[in-house]
């Protein structure tokens, strides 16, 4: 069972890269690191939930690996968003 949840939580932060990489190559040349920074906010709100539940103990080693995997997971739309060139 748990082996299903870590797979989903590792399936979920990789379309949030994905998408939000999508939105990095949408944005202009200013705003190329918005979406990056709302990606680490996002993780953030995660810990920030892993935390609230963490009366159990197995949500709280959820939240915490979802919060890890989508904190990596920004490097994605950052990495884009460096090798962006102004057009």
């Amino acid at each position: 069972m748990s082996l299903i949840i870590l797979f989903y939580l590792w399936i979920v932060p990789l379309l949030f890269g994905i998408f939000f990489s999508f939105l990095t190559k949408k944005a202009t040349y200013k705003r190329r690191f918005v979406p990056s920074y709302s990606m680490a906010g996002l993780s953030i709100g995660f810990l920030i939930l892993a935390l609230v539940f963490s009366a159990s103990h197995f949500l709280f080693i959820c939240g915490m690996f979802l919060f890890a995997t989508t904190l990596v997971g920004t490097g994605i739309p950052l990495f884009l968003a460096f090798t962006k060139t102004p057009s």
